[in-house]
């Protein structure tokens, strides 16, 4: 009987040896979150819009994620912006010197909405380099062109509008968001002036206007 206890003991001492080793593995494997330096809305130059216009890169019904140099995520539901991440700030952190300078970024996001893919490459030469972000779990990782073209191929994208498009809402509209079979949301644009930009969800004949930066 003392031998059963004995080797019963063994077992569960090395049970407990093993879970803890697993303990630590998981722990050392576990990244530490990227947390982006966000956008300065007082910053005006941030609000400009440039030679290349406004877009969406995700849209639902409960949140779109526009790009306009930098990026941003607004909730609908909350009718506030959770969440900005500055371009600049964030290449300077990941790419060197040589490589950031006369450096083109392409940003793109899954079609569920919880990751972006951004895409790095030197007008000249052929450097490049490809990185996922998880909006859920914050987790920046660095990928290769095999799977950054994977990701690309499975991105989430839009229509633009053309001319005559839509004449119920003013300004320009340069994207359109398929959200289901009757809903759509537009992204609103006013002329050179990226803080009084809109989006609008219609579903059905129903429709609501949220101000991105109000």
């Amino acid at each position: 009987m003392r031998k059963i206890n004995y080797m019963c003991l063994g077992l569960v001492l090395m049970l407990v040896s093993l879970i803890g080793m697993m303990a630590c593995e998981k722990a050392a494997d576990k990244k530490e979150a990227f947390i982006f330096d966000s956008v300065d809305y007082t910053d005006t130059t941030n609000m400009l819009i440039g030679s290349e216009l406004p877009r969406i890169l995700f849209a639902n019904k409960d949140q779109v994620i526009v790009e306009n140099r930098h990026i941003y995520i607004y909730d609908l539901k909350k009718r506030e912006m959770v969440q900005s991440i500055d371009m600049v700030a964030f290449t300077d952190r990941i790419l060197g010197p040589d490589f950031k300078d006369r450096c083109r970024s392409w940003v793109i996001s899954d079609k569920e909405g919880e990751r972006l893919i951004f895409s790095f490459s030197q007008l000249e030469g052929d450097n490049h380099k490809y990185f996922t972000y998880s909006l859920k779990t914050s987790q920046l990782e660095e990928v290769s062109q095999e799977v950054y073209l994977v990701l690309r191929d499975n991105r989430y994208s839009c229509q633009t509008f053309e001319p005559g498009d839509i004449t119920r809402y003013e300004d320009r509209l340069d994207y359109k968001a398929q959200i289901d079979d009757q809903a759509y949301l537009y992204l609103v644009l006013s002329r050179g002036d990226f803080s009084q930009a809109r989006v609008v969800l219609e579903d059905g004949d129903q429709y609501q206007v949220y101000s991105l930066f109000k």
